[in-house]
């Protein structure tokens, strides 16, 4: 049996793809959504097909009423896709629709030029509020006879979905509520977390010293219980007293001490420098006569 992997990149680039298709239409109608299609690219290694990226295709119909791709333009993409991932081949196609319409199996057929056994896969663009499973669904084609005819038809397969660290990375980021405005970069709120974290952190380190003050003069009982977990607490602590730390620690006090030293005296020499015009315009404009030398500074 196949094992059918889907990534959460491949399902982020199509609901991408749909949304700015919906967005360049202008008027959306909730009822009939607009179509995109694709094709998707991963990796098959025997019964094992992993879905880990995808690539848009523009179509259009012809007089039959079929969709038509640009054969030398998806070429073209596809050599370029495959020079930036040559470990990935061609696994099939997506499309957006609520349910498989007519023309998928016409054009399905028609990508087996491309590939022996292709995979269709399809998103449903309507959102419903009750669903309690990704609108994704994977198929394969399969010959059936039914009624003494050779019919074929999609059947579907059953997927999980896998994601890599730099996937739950992108994942992360890109489900977080975009509609609170924010000031400033970006790093702003992940450096608020970080600040409101050891803040919490020192609040909680603070009831600590508290009780071990109190224990220690005597206003409460010592519970050996609580200064075991204390202790615990503290030997997770990293103590940064080894030779090569205080090396590196002075050696950056020494660096900070010497740039504060250079714009001390950055800021000096600018000070003399005005004073010294200051000086010679002094002596060259005082009493409009020719001009002296700079003798001494009277200081």
């Amino acid at each position: 049996m196949t094992q059918i992997i889907v990534h959460p990149l491949v399902i982020m680039n199509i609901a991408d793809h749909q949304a700015r298709q919906v967005a360049e239409i202008g008027k959306y109608d909730p009822k009939n959504p607009p179509r995109v299609l694709g094709a998707v690219f991963g990796v098959q290694v025997n019964q094992k097909v992993e879905i880990m990226s995808s690539l848009e295709l523009p179509y259009s119909f012809d007089d039959e009423k079929q969709i038509r791709i640009d054969d030398d333009a998806f070429a073209e993409d596809t050599d370029l896709y495959k020079q930036i991932y040559p470990e990935h081949e061609l696994l099939g196609w997506y499309a957006t629709s609520s349910r498989i319409e007519s023309v998928d199996m016409p054009f399905h057929k028609r990508f087996t030029e491309y590939n022996e056994s292709p995979l269709y896969l399809r998103m449903d663009p309507k959102v419903r509020t009750d669903a309690k499973a990704l609108p994704v669904s994977v198929y394969r084609s399969e010959l059936r006879q039914e009624k003494n005819t050779n019919r074929t038809v999609f059947v579907e397969l059953t997927y999980t979905v896998v994601s890599d660290p730099a996937e739950r990375l992108t994942t992360d980021h890109i489900i977080q509520d975009k509609d609170i405005p924010t000031k400033g970069s970006a790093a702003v709120p992940a450096y608020d977390e970080l600040k409101n974290a050891l803040l919490a952190l020192r609040a909680r380190i603070a009831v600590l010293v508290d009780y071990l003050d109190h224990i220690e003069k005597g206003k409460e009982a010592a519970n050996l219980q609580i200064l075991r977990s204390i202790e615990s607490v503290c030997n997770r602590i990293p103590l940064n007293t080894n030779d090569k730390f205080s090396e590196d620690f002075y050696d950056e006090m020494s660096n900070g001490m010497m740039m504060t030293y250079l714009a001390s005296m950055s800021k000096a020499a600018v000070k003399v420098n005005d004073m010294l015009d200051l000086y010679d315009n002094m002596m060259d404009g005082g009493r409009g006569g020719p001009r002296r030398m700079r003798g001494k500074m009277p200081y």
